[in-house]
């Protein structure tokens, strides 16, 4: 269970880096878009 849990923790911080890195290659376009 604990090597699951910690399999899918990493899974998370996978997930959240690769939207956090979307985000920031988004952000500027949408910032411009509403400009």
């Amino acid at each position: 269970a604990k090597v699951k849990l910690r399999g899918r923790d990493r899974v998370d911080a996978a997930f959240n880096l690769a939207l956090a890195a979307y985000n920031l290659i988004r952000l500027p376009k949408l910032l411009r878009a509403a400009a």
